[in-house]
């Protein structure tokens, strides 16, 4: 009984799978249907807006391209030359105006050079400088002479006029020390400046006024001159008495100085020589000339 209840119930599953399965096949066959007819109508259209797009589509004219960029490129070319043309222009004006300066700019390049070469060579030089009647600091018979070339307004003078007395007191005895004036033409005060150490030298006083103007010679005048004069002790009355009585003696003595200087190469100041050769005013490069001269 129970064996047949199941052979039957068992029929009844297996119709009732078959027929699900069937249906299940049916519907998918529709979908599959269903969706290659879509895919045909999508097919159909783009190809139909294809050809449309190819029936409608204008020609392009490349050679219309060429012709635009050649235009741009021109109006590029000519607005540069313009810019090109009006610099030229500028460029030559500022040459004009620039070429008074640059022509005096070379001129005192010249003119430096050839002062450079003329030092050079009097360097090489030895001169016989003729001490003659100026004052001498030191001992009269040292074996080394240091001569000095000033001009009393120079700035250059003041700051190394220290070099002299610093070698005085590093060589006791072995130097003597003679200034001598080269007044240059644009310091108006080196002149009388000048005169005035003569002046003092009437009383002994010429080294004490030298140093006083020389330490500081950035406002020199005449009451500048009485001011120092009475500083280092003189007597007033006699000094400015010298000054105006004595005035065409030291004038010689000044020409006197400047003449020499010209035959000894001096081109501007301060100039050292020791034993008549040019050195430069640095204190270790004349020591070690003084010691050489010492040597010998």
């Amino acid at each position: 009984m129970n064996n047949r209840l199941f052979v039957a119930v068992s029929i009844l599953v297996m119709g009732f799978l078959f027929f699900a399965f069937s249906v299940v096949q049916k519907n998918n066959t529709a979908t599959l249907e269903r969706m290659a007819l879509q895919q045909d109508k999508i097919l159909s259209i783009q190809q139909g807006m294809a050809g449309h797009a190819n029936t409608n589509a204008k020609p392009v004219s490349f050679d219309a391209i060429p012709a635009q960029a050649a235009a741009g490129s021109d109006q590029n070319v000519n607005a540069l030359l313009s810019k090109i043309t009006a610099l030229e222009a500028r460029i030559a004006t500022l040459e004009t105006d620039a070429k008074p300066i640059i022509d005096q700019v070379k001129a005192q390049q010249a003119a430096y050079e050839k002062q450079r070469k003329d030092m050079e060579e009097a360097a090489k030089k030895v001169y016989d400088i003729e001490i003659g009647n100026s004052p001498v600091r030191g001992n009269k018979n040292a074996p080394v002479t240091l001569v000095e070339f000033t001009d009393f307004q120079c700035p250059f003078c003041s700051r190394f006029h220290s070099v002299s007395t610093e070698l005085l007191k590093a060589y006791p005895d072995k130097i003597k020390h003679v200034l001598k004036n080269y007044p240059l033409n644009f310091h108006q005060e080196a002149k009388p400046a000048a005169k005035v150490t003569l002046a003092a030298h009437e009383q002994g006083k010429y080294w004490e006024m030298v140093d006083a103007i020389l330490e500081d010679n950035s406002a020199l005048n005449a009451a500048k001159y009485q001011e120092l004069a009475k500083k280092i002790g003189l007597n007033l009355d006699k000094f400015n008495k010298d000054l105006k009585s004595k005035d065409a003696d030291y004038e010689k003595v000044i020409e006197n100085d400047i003449n020499l200087a010209n035959k000894v190469s001096v081109r501007g100041t301060p100039a050292f020589y020791l034993n008549g050769r040019m050195t430069q005013p640095d204190i270790n490069a004349m020591k070690a000339a003084i010691d050489e001269v010492l040597k010998k």
